[in-house]
């Protein structure tokens, strides 16, 4: 007879699925009381308060649980791999195992069936019951269920092939948890580790925000951050963005679950009760504690002890030490002993500690060009400033602002003047985003750069831009102009009409673009004896394509006797001195 080879082992399947029973049948109570009866109870109580039950709130109800399918695919995929993975961390039942009429890849395979069946049968139980919930109120919207299942079912698919594969690199349990969460946010950490040196040595780097590329990395946050629209009216739905999203992240799961699967065959037996099954993660876990660990506990460190600006020798002595500390202890970790303190472990360690002082050195020195570089206009699609409030100014104006501003260096880390933050914001055509912070210096004797931000600012367009975000194009934006009195504790000193509200926001604009008010005026490094303790506060909106209100925005503009505009306006309407 023809011998046969076989991937699936229905016998291992079926035991598999009803020694973990409490496992899949938890999640299934968790989910039926997370959407199917929340839903039932929320549509019970709209029809005791005789509101009708709309295919827009289900909708609502169930992309709502896109947060909760995300943290449960998060927690419930790493379980479920290292229950159907035990065997692999103790030497006697992975002998056991592999000693069985079962080719490893058929245990693995099986494996993977019975995980992705205890992810996924929950789930399409708790659609069916939700199903019924709805025509049972006479309402079904299987278009967000739909998106739902999508949704729970990438998540989930992603996460257990991840948990897989770590559970097939370590030879412990608590090591598989522990590579779970480090290649979840792993890449998270060494950003923010690298960030935390960078605004250390670098100008500019106060502030970083986190890019695109870091956050697909991070699936998690990645997930819980994708898009998702709530109409007003409509259903609530998962954008294009979002599906798009999904997908990338269900093809990535399933390549873990094939790198997973040709790891096992190759994996040694004999390293279950290890901390990593597999010999050249050794070095890197080491590398990785000793530099992300020097890093993060170092700078700790120095803002604990209250060194807001450390010296360069002191952030290079303070990481140093903790790389030391984090290799120690990872060595420990590796050889499950404490008897480290040998001539070829620190040799290891002292060739992460010079890499360490090499870059650290670069950052220093600003090799990389880093905080001179200013990118070409032709390059940036938006360009945004912000001082007290944010404008999208011309890419030319921007760059020629932060060219002037670099040039003033000294005066920027000189910190014996007041001084203003200043943000510079340029989305780039390729879609990356570059931003830079400052700090510039403003007093009664105004250095170089606060002169260039003064004469930044008092630019008419820059007023409107930062005032009005240029100006508003439509009355219906206006929501509503109020005088007050700072005199009187910021009494109103006029009740305006939406009519007479137009007419002083007008007289406002008239003024901004005759000169008469800038946004200069809010530096504040000289008392105007021409102004008065009397503020118009505008309170307008953006409005979509159909009209409606969407972002609100106001603005406060102090009075002088320059706005001569808007004092005629206000004086026709009632309010004299």
């Amino acid at each position: 007879m023809r011998s046969k080879r076989s991937f699936f082992n229905p016998t291992l399947y079926r035991t598999s699925l009803l020694r973990l029973w409490p496992c899949w049948a938890a999640a299934l109570l968790a989910m039926v009381l997370i959407l199917p009866v929340n839903m039932a109870r929320s549509c019970a109580a709209d029809v005791h308060l005789h509101k009708a039950v709309t295919a827009a709130g289900i909708s609502r109800l169930t992309i709502d649980c896109t947060y909760l399918a995300a943290g449960g695919a998060f927690v419930l995929g790493i379980l479920t791999a290292v229950l159907l993975s035990r065997y692999l961390f103790s030497a006697r039942s992975v002998q056991f195992y592999h000693a069985l009429p079962i080719r490893r890849e058929g245990l693995l395979l099986t494996g993977a069936a019975a995980g992705l069946t205890m992810l996924w049968a929950p789930a399409l139980l708790t659609a069916a019951v939700t199903a019924v919930v709805e025509l049972h109120y006479g309402v079904i919207d299987p278009v967000s269920l739909g998106q739902l299942l999508l949704f729970y079912g990438a998540a989930s698919l992603l996460f257990f092939s991840l948990g897989m594969l770590c559970c097939q690199l370590a030879g412990m349990a608590a090591a598989a948890v522990g590579l779970y969460a480090a290649a979840n946010f792993a890449v998270m950490v060494v950003y923010y580790a690298l960030a935390a040196v960078v605004q250390l040595f670098l100008l500019g780097f106060s502030s970083m925000t986190m890019p695109q590329l870091v956050c697909w990395f991070t699936p998690l946050l990645r997930l819980l951050a994708l898009d998702k629209t709530y109409a007003i009216e409509g259903a609530a739905r998962l954008v294009g963005e979002c599906l798009w999203g999904l997908a990338i992240y269900a093809a990535a799961g399933t390549a873990l679950l094939a790198a997973a699967l040709l790891l096992g065959r190759v994996r040694r037996s004999e390293r279950a009760g290890d901390l990593l099954a597999v010999s050249w993660l050794r070095p890197v876990f080491k590398v990785a504690c000793a530099a992300c660990g020097g890093i993060l506990l170092g700078v700790l460190t120095l803002a604990l002890y209250g060194e807001d600006d450390p010296s360069f020798a002191q952030v290079l002595f303070a990481v140093v030490a903790w790389s030391l500390a984090a290799w120690l202890a990872a060595e420990m970790m590796v050889r499950k002993s404490v008897r480290v303190f040998q001539k070829r472990v620190f040799l290891g360690w002292g060739l992460t500690a010079v890499c360490l002082a090499l870059m650290l050195t670069g950052l220093k020195l600003d090799l990389l060009g880093l905080e001179r570089r200013v990118p070409d206009p032709s390059e940036v699609a938006v360009a945004t400033v912000s001082v007290y409030d944010s404008a999208q100014v011309d890419p030319e104006r921007a760059v020629a602002l932060h060219e002037g501003l670099l040039a003033c260096r000294s005066e920027l880390e000189d910190n014996r003047c007041p001084g203003v933050s200043v943000r510079i914001a340029y989305q780039l055509k390729s879609g990356a985003v570059l931003a830079r912070d400052y700090r510039v210096p403003v007093c009664d004797d105004m250095p170089a750069s606060g002169r260039l931000l003064r004469d930044f600012l008092s630019d008419a367009a820059v007023t409107m831009q930062m005032s009005f975000a240029g100006g508003l194009t439509d009355e219906a934006q206006l929501n509503e102009v109020t005088i007050l009195d700072w005199d009187l504790g910021g009494e109103t000193l006029l009740d305006l009409n939406h009519a007479q509200s137009w007419e002083v926001y007008q007289a406002l604009e008239a003024d901004i673009r005759a000169g008469a008010y800038t946004s200069a005026s809010k530096l504040g490094t000289e008392y105007d004896p021409k102004s008065r303790n009397v503020v118009v506060q505008v309170d307008y909106s953006d409005l979509d394509e159909t009209g409606r209100h969407t972002n609100s925005h106001w603005t406060e503009i102090p009075l002088s006797d320059r706005m001569e505009h808007t004092l005629a306006v206000l004086e026709r309407l009632g309010l004299t001195w």
